[in-house]
C-alpha cells in the first residue's frame, strides 16, 4: 500500500524543486467517457458499492502529453491517460520514481489509483486521467510513465505519445471453454490463454486455492467441467 499518496508526491517533487503551488496538484481529473466500457450503470455492474482500497498501478498507460505554457514564468503540465479494470477504481494520480535530476534526463512516474478492496467482475475497461504541473526550470528532457502492464515514454518536451488501449477484458468469457496455451481442437469461440495478455490465475475444476493474495490487475478464471469458465474476477 502506498500511504498518503498526494503528500508523498509533493515531498518527492519538492526535493527536486519542481512542484508549483497548485491546489491538490491538479490531479484527479474526471475521466472521459470510454468507448470500451459497458453502458451498464455502476450499481447494476456491481462496482458502485465496492470500497476503494490501497493505491496500485493502473492496468495500462495509454497516453502521455506535456503541454508548455507560453505565459511569463510558465510551466509544463504533464497529462497522463490510462485504463483500469473497472469503475470501482478512484483517485488517479502520478507517483514519481525520480528524485532530482536523473542520469538519462527522464522523469519517471508510476500511474496509480485507489484499487477496489474486493474482486470485480469484468465489465469493460474504464479510462482514467491525471494532471501534474511542473515548474519550467526542470532538468528533464523526457517523461516516462509506467502502469502494471506497460510503459509509455515521451522522449522530447513538449509533445504527446499514445498507445492503443487494451480491448480483451474477458467481459464475455462466462460459459465459454478456456483453451490453455497450445491446446488443439478447441471450439471456435473458446477463450484462448494467449489472447488474454494479463496476469492470469486459472483455477481448474479439481484444484484448490492455495492463497488469498490480492492483485487488482490479475484476472482470475474459475473453470467447471470441460474447462468452461463459470466465473471471472479482477482480484
Amino acid at each position: 500500500m502506498i500511504g498518503s499518496s498526494s503528500s508523498v508526491l509533493k515531498s518527492l517533487l519538492l526535493t527536486a524543486g519542481l512542484v508549483l503551488a497548485v491546489p491538490a496538484l491538479a490531479q484527479n481529473a474526471a475521466p472521459p467517457s470510454s468507448p470500451n466500457a459497458s453502458a451498464t450503470p455502476p450499481d447494476q455492474a456491481g462496482t458502485s458499492s465496492v470500497p476503494a482500497g490501497p493505491m496500485a498501478p493502473v492496468l495500462a498507460v495509454t497516453g502521455v502529453e506535456v503541454m508548455r505554457s507560453a505565459l511569463p514564468g510558465g510551466m509544463d503540465v504533464v497529462r497522463v491517460r490510462g485504463v483500469v479494470t473497472s469503475g470501482a477504481w478512484g483517485q488517479p494520480q502520478l507517483m514519481p520514481i525520480t528524485r532530482g535530476p536523473s542520469a538519462d534526463g527522464v522523469l519517471d512516474f508510476v500511474f496509480v489509483a485507489a484499487a477496489p478492496l474486493s474482486g470485480v467482475q469484468p465489465n469493460g475497461f474504464m479510462p482514467v486521467e491525471a494532471l501534474l504541473p511542473i515548474a519550467n526550470n526542470h532538468p528533464y528532457k523526457g517523461i516516462r510513465v509506467r502502469g502494471a502492464t506497460n510503459v509509455v515514454a515521451l522522449k522530447s518536451l513538449p509533445g504527446v505519445v499514445e498507445q492503443a488501449a487494451p480491448k480483451a477484458d474477458c467481459a464475455q468469457c462466462i460459459g465459454k471453454v478456456f483453451a490453455f496455451k497450445g491446446a488443439a481442437n478447441a471450439p471456435a469461440d473458446a477463450v484462448r490463454e494467449e489472447s488474454l495478455p494479463w496476469k492470469l490465475r486459472v483455477i481448474k475444476v479439481n484444484e484448490g486455492i492455495a492463497s488469498f493474495d490480492v492483485d487488482p490487475n490479475r484476472l482470475s478464471l474459475l473453470l467447471g467441467d470441460d474447462n468452461k469458465i463459470v466465473a471471472a474476477l479482477w482480484e
